[in-house]
């Protein structure tokens, strides 16, 4: 079963899916997919949920059926009271409880990543027959495999504790002018360089689990003053931080980012600590 986790930034989850079926001859074809079946069976939506544990569920996506639009949600959603989400979870099995108003029709269970498919008819509940099975489960399929394919290019190209884009996005930004996902971006017009002073003694003194603590938290202010700025943070190496900016930066706004850092308090061990940065 899957563990707690943070849900994903909800732009960041639009490309994985639109990568994802790059993979699958383009996310055009899949959305004509799912219209196809959709008219043809009369099914209203399509929905895509991560489980997150026993309780809970993420809603990834929502694809309509009647207006061909795609919805990103990134809504967390109770397991319990969706009577074929909850069957699905707990039996890894495909669930079809007719309960008129009540939850999805239908949910699929994947495996991979802790997927659930649910397929949806907003004007009450149906039962589909074994033939449309047949047709509805590869599309389903795909769906997920959409997302699964984007997940793995997206979680390459990060940084594993600070969930920053790593030194290798970095380098396909710079080198190639894309971004994880092969996606063209603005060329890069100003760069900021940020370096945590005298990280090696917060190791020396306090251990590694706290130097971790500190990364993360100098990453989660420099990926929101980045943000702030129109940027877009990256995790060098190390105690090393960039940012980038698709449009001229002055010194004094790059330099606010380093100074947000030293504004900013660092808890650890029941303290407040200041981390200093250049």
């Amino acid at each position: 079963m899957a563990t707690e986790g943070p849900t994903l930034d909800i732009q960041e989850e639009t490309l994985q899916f639109l990568c994802g079926s790059r993979a699958i001859n383009g996310p055009q074809e899949l959305i004509q997919i799912l219209f196809d079946i959709g008219k043809l069976l009369n099914i209203q939506r399509f929905i895509l949920y991560r489980i997150v544990n026993v309780t809970e569920a993420e809603i990834l996506l929502l694809f309509s059926s009647h207006t061909r639009e795609t919805e990103y949600i990134g809504q967390i959603v109770p397991i319990m009271g969706n009577p074929n989400l909850e069957q699905a979870v707990s039996t890894q099995i495909l669930s079809q409880v007719p309960v008129p108003g009540i939850g999805i029709d239908v949910a699929f269970p994947i495996g991979r990543n802790n997927l659930v498919v649910g397929i949806d008819n907003t004007d009450g509940a149906r039962e589909f027959s074994q033939e449309d099975m047949i047709i509805i489960k590869p599309a389903a399929l795909l769906l997920a495999t959409a997302y699964n394919a984007g997940h793995a290019i997206h979680t390459n190209g990060l940084d594993g504790l600070t969930g920053l884009a790593n030194r290798s996005a970095l380098n396909s930004a710079i080198d190639k002018g894309m971004d994880i996902f092969d996606t063209p971006i603005p060329s890069i017009e100003a760069i900021g360089f940020f370096d945590i002073d005298f990280f090696k003694q917060f190791n020396t003194d306090h251990g590694h689990h706290t130097g971790d603590m500190v990364l993360k938290h100098v990453a989660h202010i420099i990926k929101r003053e980045a943000k702030r700025l129109g940027g877009k943070a990256f995790r060098y190496g190390g105690e090393e931080f960039v940012a980038t900016f698709s449009k001229s930066m002055s010194h004094e706004e790059i330099d606010s980012i380093r100074k947000s850092v030293e504004d900013s308090i660092c808890m650890f061990e029941g303290k407040e600590h200041k981390v200093r940065c250049s």
